[in-house]
């Protein structure tokens, strides 16, 4: 898997899929290693557009 870090100077990595599909301890608890940025963007997107509903129809 070729990736493109989000933070720092960006860098550019090469890990095994295996590696890049691991899952990983984070502050004792286990969670996957990388996280689907789409997805995250797309919830935000859903969360903007039912707020911005709310406010257009006065509440």
């Amino acid at each position: 898997m070729v990736y493109r870090a989000c933070y720092g100077d960006r860098g550019l990595w090469i890990r095994p899929t295996v590696m890049f599909l691991e899952t990983v301890i984070v502050d004792g608890r286990s969670c996957p290693r990388f996280q689907f940025l789409a997805t995250l963007l797309q919830d935000a997107e859903t969360v903007r557009q039912r707020c911005l509903g709310r406010l257009m129809a006065g509440g």
